[in-house]
């Protein structure tokens, strides 16, 4: 999701911004994917990522024994969860189900490369397209 992000937004597209991830996809991201995503943020520029408190990140603050955190978000969770209707400067929409797995590079994190194209992008650029161990 994040190599997608970068390859739209470029890495000084989010400068100074606060990227909210938000949607029905978000439910099934793990909570280290989300922390991947929030990470590379700054990839991007963005002064921080989030992602809004959903059942995952009370069950998995739970099984890192910080169950006494998770009920405190359980009972907060209408302050750490989206307003309805809250306005944002910019909205990117991505249809998770369509999606296929990027790479990123060679260079800058911003040029995105969707796997299907990887191949054809790198014989075009001139770049290496052995993989050698």
């Amino acid at each position: 999701i994040i190599l997608k992000v970068a390859g739209i937004l470029t890495v000084k597209g989010g400068t100074g911004a606060i990227i909210e991830y938000h949607g029905p996809g978000v439910d099934n991201i793990s909570c280290t994917g989300m922390g991947t995503i929030c990470n590379m943020g700054a990839e991007i520029g963005a002064t921080t990522s989030l992602f809004p408190f959903n059942k995952r990140m009370g069950d998995y603050l739970r099984a890192t024994g910080r169950g006494d955190i998770a009920a405190q978000a359980e009972a907060n969770k209408d302050l750490l969860t989206p307003d309805s209707g809250a306005p944002y400067d910019q909205l990117i929409e991505i249809d998770l189900s369509t999606l296929e797995p990027h790479v990123n590079g060679p260079f800058t994190p911003d040029l995105a490369h969707p796997i299907s194209k990887l191949g054809a992008n790198a014989k075009k650029a001139g770049w290496p397209v052995d993989i050698r161990v």
